[in-house]
């Protein structure tokens, strides 16, 4: 299985554990991602998944809980303390934790605290 493949996986088994209405996904050449709740799409930087298997597991992670922020749990869709803990919680999971620098994570550990990644996936260990 490719790591975008694995991606896709995540994002289906989010959405369906979630009990989500349907999600376009989509890998682009474009600087940032986002996730639109009015036309349900996201979109993922290609860079994202270039840079580490845990940046880009992150990322994926990241825009999904803003759609489980706001379409099940009611809450903004910003970068508030409701969504950092729905992100956390599914990070860990896979066994990714965010060590924040405010809206977003100044780098990921693993569970034991070890660097896996720093800003924007500098890749720091091989996951």
């Amino acid at each position: 299985m490719t790591l975008k493949q694995y991606l896709y996986q995540i994002a289906k088994d989010l959405i369906e554990s979630n009990n989500l209405e349907d999600i376009t996904i989509q890998f682009k050449k474009v600087r940032r991602g986002s996730a639109r709740k009015w036309n349900r799409k996201i979109t993922i930087p290609i860079w994202s998944i270039q840079k580490s298997r845990a940046f880009a597991i992150y990322y994926i992670i990241h825009e999904i809980s803003h759609f489980i922020v706001n379409d099940k749990l009611g809450g903004a869709v910003s970068h508030g303390k409701l969504f950092k803990q729905v992100e956390t919680n599914i990070l860990e999971k896979y066994y990714i934790k965010p060590v924040y620098k405010k809206a977003y994570p100044k780098y990921l550990t693993d569970l034991n605290g070890n660097k896996l990644c720093g800003n924007y996936g500098k890749e720091i260990i091989s996951v």
